[in-house]
C-alpha cells in the first residue's frame, strides 16, 4: 500500500477501485476511504503538509482523539500523550484507579499529564507504551523489571486487576412472521 501510494498526492489521486485493490487485508475499507478523504482535504486545504495542531488534525475524516495526539507526539514531537490500551492501564494502576468516575475516559484524559512531557516527546511516548505492552502486562504484571514501581500504588497494594467500565448489555427483540405452506417454512 505505502509502496504504491507514499504520500498525499498520490493518494488523493488514486481511483476508488485501485485503493481497495491494494487495501485488502489491511482491515475496515472505510479507513481507506478516509484516508483518501484526508488526503485530498491535506492536498487542497494544507499545502499538502499535515496540520500539527490538535483541533485541525480531530477535523478530518477518520482522526479523532487518540489518532491525532500520537500523531502530534510521535510525528510532531509535541508534549501530548495519546492514550491508548498500555498507558491507560499503566495510569489505572500506577494511580489505582479504581472506581467507574475514574475510569471513564474523560477522567482518564484528565490525568494523563501525570506522566509529564519531555523535550524527546516521541521516544517517551513510545517508551510509555512498551512498558505498558511489555512490563505492565494485563495478566502477570513484570513489577520486578519496571522502573516506576516506587511511584505504583498498585504495586504498593499488591493489586493488580484492572476495572474496565462496565459496557451495558443491550437486549433486542425481534418479531417475526412464519409461514407454512405444504409442510415448508416460510
Amino acid at each position: 500500500f505505502i509502496k504504491e501510494l507514499p504520500n498525499f498526492t498520490k493518494l488523493s489521486k488514486v481511483s476508488e477501485k485501485k485503493l481497495y485493490k491494494l487495501w485488502e487485508g489491511l482491515g475496515y475499507y472505510s479507513r481507506a476511504k478516509n484516508l483518501k478523504k484526508t488526503a485530498d482535504i491535506i492536498v487542497d486545504k494544507y499545502k499538502k503538509k499535515l496540520p500539527n495542531n490538535l483541533k485541525e488534525l480531530k477535523e478530518l475524516p477518520g482522526i479523532g482523539d487518540y489518532p491525532s495526539r500520537a500523531i502530534l507526539s510521535l510525528e510532531f514531537n509535541k508534549k501530548v500523550i495519546p492514550l491508548d490500551g498500555n498507558i491507560e492501564r499503566l495510569l489505572k494502576r500506577v494511580l489505582y484507579l479504581k472506581k467507574p468516575s475514574e475510569i471513564s475516559k474523560t477522567y482518564l484524559m484528565e490525568k494523563v499529564d501525570f506522566f509529564g512531557h519531555s523535550n524527546r516527546q516521541r521516544e517517551y511516548v513510545q517508551s510509555l507504551m512498551e512498558l505498558g505492552a511489555l512490563v505492565c502486562k494485563p495478566i502477570d504484571p513484570q513489577c520486578k523489571n519496571c522502573p516506576i514501581t516506587k511511584y505504583c500504588k498498585s504495586f504498593k497494594y499488591k493489586d493488580f486487576k484492572i476495572k474496565k467500565k462496565q459496557k451495558k448489555i443491550k437486549v433486542k427483540y425481534f418479531e417475526s412472521k412464519v409461514y407454512i405452506n405444504e409442510n415448508k417454512l416460510f
